[in-house]
């Protein structure tokens, strides 16, 4: 019923399936849209994946197998690779022909060259990768894309940071591309963790980001590259992806299930993909893609007495932006503020889309709540940040009690940068680092606590404590005390570890207080063999009913 619910929320009227590969789900889901679109079953297709760790049963199950992190850790490629982490997520996209999508002069984030899948037939178990298997979907996605794998110069792997699922994995891309291919590979899990049938969709976007802006992200978790590379790269910092002015950014994207289906995507760029015809504007827009059509076709075919009349932005290099629009706009375009002059235009000089621009009207209306909704005319591609602050000062003067703030946004010619100029930009940044200096206080102020109490704490942003004297059940109720006390634990639970019956990773987060940090460090010693040891160290003993 999950994707017939989607279908009735959004009255859509095609097929409407989910379909069950384990880890490969999510793009055996892409690999059915492809096929319906060819065969012109549909005209647009929306295809993605979905997990939430609800219940402990698959942590436990793949805790039990020894393909979960002891460590809490996931490092795909890396010498100490010994697991994934589990993660959650969602995400979904939305693929048309690619003539339809070009003459509809939709936005195109990349092309889908070619796709294959396969399963490993009879193999050693249901959780054993079989390399024959993996090698028959690389060849038919590239079979399909009609292109040579030695110009693909990005690979998203599988990358589950398991040593034979690595191992397998690169054997697989080497016996298809060549025993010297000197492609970049990367893994999204050492990031997010797995997201079992999201994780197909995960890697998906994250490769379309990567062709779309041609920069190849660092690989997170990989300080000792495996051997097993070869000739394969690992990107240590975020690089730009050059190729020659003739050719085209190709990537590829694995995802191989559990019960061994596999499946492989090929990715081209889409380059001149988006230049293609634009329709003739529609006459009448639908009310509620008014804004979406704004900002692709220009202003909306409004009476003249329903547009509202901008002010003409004052001249001049000294004009004066509303130091909270600049916050607003710097915050969802990631611009720096004191880069945002006012004669910039929000979607044709810093790339806004209409969902960017509903985001930033909802920051505007959090800043200033009587605001009301943004007019539909003001938010056209041409609109400048001066366009919008000089209609935000009319609309908002006119109201009691209201003013901007405003400070200039462009320094006059021979005026130095004061403190005034600079106060905005640091005041934008300073919250997140004082929020980033109380998690990495309370982190180590945890750790320090524990230490003390006689328990051993694992490294990294998430402590892990190993405990010692609980069961698997005791550990799972341990930790739903601790959430309920605010402290966020997942129980990691390895019956077939001798020194420990479980463990638990503690994330902590920035409004934690010491008293929070010290009852849970109280609530564990108590549970565990240093509690002695915590009582002689004056660690508050957790209140009653604990």
């Amino acid at each position: 019923m999950a994707a017939a619910a989607v279908s009735s929320a959004f009255d859509l009227g095609g097929a409407s399936l989910v379909v069950d590969a384990a880890c490969a789900s999510a793009l055996l889901a892409l690999h059915e849209a492809v096929v319906h679109l060819r065969a012109g079953h549909c005209d647009l297709a929306i295809a993605g994946g979905v997990y939430l760790n609800l219940v402990p049963d698959n942590l436990v199950a793949f805790s039990r197998i020894g393909a979960v992190s002891p460590r809490g850790a996931c490092r795909p490629f890396d010498r100490r690779a010994d697991g994934f982490v589990l993660g959650e997520g969602a995400g979904v996209v939305v693929l048309k022909r690619l003539a339809d999508a070009v003459a509809a002069g939709d936005g195109v984030y990349a092309v889908i060259r070619g796709i294959g899948c396969s399963n490993d037939g009879r193999a050693e178990g249901p959780m054993t990768p079989r390399l024959g298997g993996q090698v028959a979907s690389l060849r038919r996605a590239y079979r399909d894309a009609d292109v040579d794998p030695a110009t693909v110069g990005f690979v998203e792997c599988h990358g589950t940071a398991t040593p034979a699922g690595d191992a397998t994995e690169l054997a697989a891309l080497r016996e298809v591309f060549g025993q010297d291919a000197s492609a970049q590979v990367s893994s999204v899990k050492a990031n997010i963790g797995h997201t079992m049938s999201a994780a197909g969709i995960a890697g998906l976007i994250k490769a379309v980001l990567v062709l779309r802006h041609g920069t190849v992200p660092p690989q997170v978790g990989c300080d000792d590259p495996d051997p097993a590379l070869g000739t394969f790269r690992i990107s240590r910092a975020a690089q730009p992806w050059t190729v020659s002015s003739d050719a085209l950014r190709r990537a590829g994207v694995s995802s191989f299930g559990f019960g061994g289906t596999n499946v492989h995507v090929v990715l081209e760029e889409a380059a001149d993909a988006v230049s293609g015809p634009r329709p003739l504007p529609h006459p009448a827009p639908r009310p509620e893609t008014a804004r979406y059509w704004a900002v692709r076709q220009g202003p909306l075919p409004l009476a003249p007495h329903a547009a509202p009349q901008l002010p003409a932005p004052q001249a001049g290099a000294g004009h004066a932006v509303s130091s909270p629009l600049l916050a607003a706009i710097a915050e969802v375009s990631a611009h720096a503020p004191d880069s945002l002059r006012p004669d910039r235009a929000l979607v044709d000089d810093l790339g806004f889309h209409s969902l960017m621009l509903v985001e930033l009207e909802e920051h505007l209306t959090r800043t200033f709540p009587d605001l009301g909704r943004l007019p539909d005319n003001l938010m056209r591609r041409s609109t400048t940040i001066a366009d919008l602050d000089a209609w935000l000062a009319r609309h908002l003067g006119a109201r009691p009690g209201r003013h901007l703030d405003v400070r200039p946004a462009v320094t006059p010619t021979g005026a130095p940068d004061g403190p005034a100029g600079a106060a905005p930009a640091a005041n934008s940044q300073e919250r997140p680092r004082k929020r980033v200096a109380r998690l990495r206080a309370n982190t180590e102020l945890f750790r320090r606590r524990a230490t003390e109490a006689g328990l051993e704490v694992g490294p990294g942003p998430a402590p892990v404590v190993p405990f010692l004297t609980g069961t698997s059940a005791s550990a799972l109720l341990l930790a739903d005390r601790m959430r309920q006390r605010g402290v966020n634990v997942q129980p990691i639970v390895y019956p077939a570890v001798p020194d420990a019956a479980a463990r638990l990773r503690f994330f902590l987060n920035a409004s934690h207080t010491d008293a929070h940090i010290d009852e849970a460090v109280a609530i564990l010693a108590q549970e565990t063999d240093g509690q002695a040891s915590a009582t002689s160290r004056g660690v508050p003993k957790p209140s009653r009913g604990l």
